[in-house]
């Protein structure tokens, strides 16, 4: 990770944690992408195993499943804050 997407992975996970108090930031997958004017910063739920169905796993529905939801936010890199944010459909 680079120091100007740590700097937006910072303020990302700040909001992260505001929205979703019971998520476990180990449940999710972080992925930090660079779009020009900002960066996207996206929390996605990681997949569960469907209990009792070796290789199966639960379909997450509408971008949330049992650890929360899937988040993106957009992060200015001129002052590395959150500008906006959106769940997964």
């Amino acid at each position: 990770m680079t120091e100007a997407e740590l700097e937006a992975y910072l303020p990302a996970l700040d909001a992260f944690k505001l929205q979703q108090e019971a998520a476990e930031l180990e449940n999710f997958s972080v992925k930090v992408v660079d779009r020009g004017e900002h960066f996207e910063v996206a929390f996605v739920p990681k997949k569960i195993s469907a209990e009792g169905h070796e290789g199966l796993i639960q379909i997450s529905v509408g971008g949330q499943n049992a650890f929360g939801k899937e988040v993106h936010y957009i992060v200015s890199k001129k002052n590395a804050k959150v500008t906006r944010f959106f769940f997964a459909r």
